[in-house]
């Protein structure tokens, strides 16, 4: 509020007038009105004007939050097809195709994102209609049928495409791994043939076992472990197998069936004095069925004389007997008599030269005979 000062001028004394009222200052309010405090606090106790609506515009992009809110949107448009009486049942297959031709027909033309993303959802939500979605539920593989279990058991642990071969890195090596011995020519092939040691990791026609299914429990361990020995293992030196055997537990011993030990020969690979080793291990394998035994040649002529060595299964027969003898009597005593004889075979190379071998030469079997007969195996009893 403003107040404005007046001033009002003295009057003129006389004698006969009365003592005039001393000059003073008097506040005389203002004539604005609009400002008077009573009209303001009204003002302010009123509601005012309405403010002018204005549509919103939107400059920013749409995000994935709205387009959400669309689909849900189209959804529940869509909500009145979820009962329909044309859901798959469990027998039929819920990757049913549907045609295209009936839809898309009634939408209208748009290049809105928004509209564009809804007429996509729920032309999709038209052809599947809700089918059902197959839950993964988890299964016990004990409770698969013996059959299968044991087709899984194969394909993990059975050498599916050769024989199982094993062979160590050096002459006297430690260290086991699939491979084998890979032969090749001395010079212009006059000089005979070297050996050189092979690794199966690399091979295509190898099968990859998976062992570590042995480790889930006991159970499937002991279905599963007869396959893995069941198979037909392939030692390409004496020494490899005498590692390989010497690694097993007594129980697993007994799940041999077949096996064939290499590299029969005079030479820093296997030597036919290691055949007492050998047999002297296989007493606590009487399960093998087949024991079958292949020498290594070096040259054309290399036979059982080679050399004047005088060492081989045909010159030493009454020797090797020697060495096999209490393996032929545990044989014998566990599946009966003539078991022995019928496990053990040889190659033809145990008794002849390569080059006798290619002319038919008969002193092959001549050797073979005499070797066989100097053999005191017991006969099965018919």
């Amino acid at each position: 509020m403003v107040f404005r000062l007046l001033r009002r001028p003295r009057p003129a004394p006389t004698s006969w007038l009365p003592q005039p009222i001393p000059f003073h200052r008097t506040l005389i309010p203002p004539t604005d009105l609009y400002h008077h405090p009573a009209l303001v606090a009204q003002r302010a106790m009123d509601a005012g004007r309405p403010k002018r609506v204005r549509a919103s515009i939107n400059y920013v992009e749409p995000t994935e939050l709205d387009e959400d809110i669309v689909d849900d949107e189209v959804l529940d448009e869509s909500a009145v097809t979820v009962a329909s009486d044309d859901l798959p049942t469990d027998t039929e297959d819920v990757t049913t195709v549907v045609s295209d031709s009936d839809s898309g027909s009634d939408q209208e033309f748009t290049t809105d994102k928004r509209k564009l993303k809804a007429q996509q959802k729920k032309k999709q939500a038209k052809k599947s209609k809700k089918v059902k979605k197959v839950k993964e539920v988890p299964f016990r593989f004990m409770d698969l049928p013996p059959e299968i279990r044991v087709m899984i058991y194969k394909a993990c642990l059975v050498e599916s495409a050769k024989d199982l071969t094993y062979i160590t890195n050096k002459t006297n090596g430690r260290d086991i791994f699939r491979g084998s011995m890979k032969r090749s020519q001395i010079g212009n092939g006059w000089g005979g043939w070297r050996y050189k040691i092979k690794h199966d990791r690399h091979d295509v026609e190898r099968t990859p076992l998976l062992p570590v299914i042995l480790r889930i429990n006991k159970a499937i361990r002991d279905e599963a472990i007869p396959y893995l020995y069941a198979q037909p293992f392939h030692f390409a030196t004496t020494h490899t197998f005498q590692l390989f055997f010497g690694r097993l537990s007594p129980s697993n011993r007994m799940l041999l069936r077949n096996i064939t030990i290499d590299g029969w020969t005079d030479t820093k690979h296997a030597r036919i004095k290691d055949a007492q080793i050998i047999f002297s291990l296989l007493i606590s394998a009487t399960n093998i069925r087949s024991i079958h035994i292949a020498r290594r040649a070096y040259a054309a002529s290399d036979g059982p004389n080679y050399y004047g060595r005088g060492s081989g299964f045909t010159n030493e027969p009454h020797n090797f007997w020697r060495d096999i003898q209490y393996w032929a009597d545990a044989m014998d005593a566990a599946h009966g008599k003539g078991a022995a004889k019928a496990a053990l075979s040889f190659t033809k190379l145990c008794f002849g030269s390569p080059r006798e071998l290619e002319n038919e030469d008969e002193v092959v079997d001549k050797r073979e005979k005499e070797f066989w007969a100097q053999m005191k195996f017991t006969e099965k009893e018919e």
